[in-house]
């Protein structure tokens, strides 16, 4: 957990911390992590937005690890206004100002218990059900990429997950499933922030297939999100059912 003091100067901002290790050779292995809107310092069911300049006390937890820092090795916490795209940013740009001398960082220590260790018992082999007899009809891809356009100065993260097509031989069904997501901001201009995802499903058993194809791209200004999504499904080469949303939701703090 970690406890800073510090100040805002926005009625609406997050704070994102990154508890790393550093090695001997100055190399960072994130080891835990933690966000908090700080509107919601006090309570989740009741947020209240921030007074600009007022210094307030929160706390953060880091999600629940345990590790091992090797003798020589560095802990360094890191702190920052927003973790795009693990979390939607705020909707204006953030400074915090943090007191560090004020500020805590508690890290549970479990001390060295030699006698008690060495009567337990070693763990057995690990069980598990057997894997599925499955015949791999098409390829699986795994992509992350982060594209630079640096005439726009935009980043955008491409992430691809196809399963590929395969048989489940027992039963002769294909299946298939690919999701292509795809996070976009333009530097300084936070209602360029936009994430966009793709999915594909299909079964098929001899003459017999299905297939369905989701579209939904989430937008945000300074007072909304937006989200337009599109459905289709189809039935062989028949379009059996389709439905588009356009939905405008308030931020309402977040």
């Amino acid at each position: 957990m970690v406890e800073l003091e510090l100040a805002a100067d926005q009625p609406v901002a997050m704070v994102a911390l990154r508890l790393s290790d550093i090695g001997d050779d100055d190399k960072a292995t994130r080891v835990s992590y933690g966000l908090l809107n700080l509107s919601h310092r006090d309570s989740d069911e009741y947020p209240e937005p921030l007074e600009p300049g007022r210094r307030y006390r929160v706390r953060i937890p880091l999600k629940h690890i345990a590790q091992q820092f090797a003798a020589g090795h560095a802990i360094r916490l890191a702190l920052s206004t927003s973790y795009w795209p693990l979390a939607w940013p705020a909707p204006r740009p953030v400074r915090l100002t943090v007191w560090p001398a004020e500020s805590r960082l508690w890290l549970p220590l479990r001390e060295p218990r030699p006698q008690e260790e060495a009567a337990l018992a070693p763990f057995a082999e690990p069980e598990g059900a057997l894997p599925l007899a499955k015949t791999l009809l098409q390829p699986t891809q795994e992509t992350w990429r982060v594209i630079r356009d640096l005439a726009n100065d935009e980043t955008m993260l491409e992430v691809i997950h196809d399963e590929g097509r395969y048989r489940i031989d027992d039963i002769d069904l294909e299946i298939a499933a690919r999701v292509t997501e795809r996070y976009q901001y333009a530097y300084g201009n936070y209602d360029s922030v936009s994430g966009w995802t793709e999915w594909q499903r299909s079964f098929k058993r001899g003459d017999w297939e299905v297939h369905t194809l989701t579209r939904t791209l989430m937008t945000s200004d300074a007072d909304n999100f937006r989200i337009r999504a599109t459905l289709d499904a189809w039935e062989g080469d028949t379009r059996i059912y389709a439905q588009t949303w356009d939905e405008t939701i308030p931020r309402d703090l977040v």
